[in-house]
């Protein structure tokens, strides 16, 4: 995930490394929320056990988003 001050950029992974999906979200609850379901989904579509996500740990910006996740 590239997170910024107006929105996150997410890139779907799967586990040979090959892109699943991208998205954009905006940085909100909302888009928190819409981050979620696409996870989800993906986590569905691809019979996943779980995911990992990775980020950059931009200003504070990581902070919330990995106080969600949790």
């Amino acid at each position: 995930m590239d997170l910024g001050l107006d929105s996150v950029t997410a890139v779907i992974l799967d586990a040979g490394g090959q892109r699943v999906d991208r998205f954009q979200a905006p940085q909100s609850h909302d888009g928190y929320e819409y981050l979620h379901q696409r996870l989800r989904r993906a986590v569905e579509q691809q019979g996943a056990s779980g995911i990992l996500v990775g980020m950059e740990p931009t200003n504070y910006y990581w902070k919330q988003m990995g106080a969600y996740l949790k």
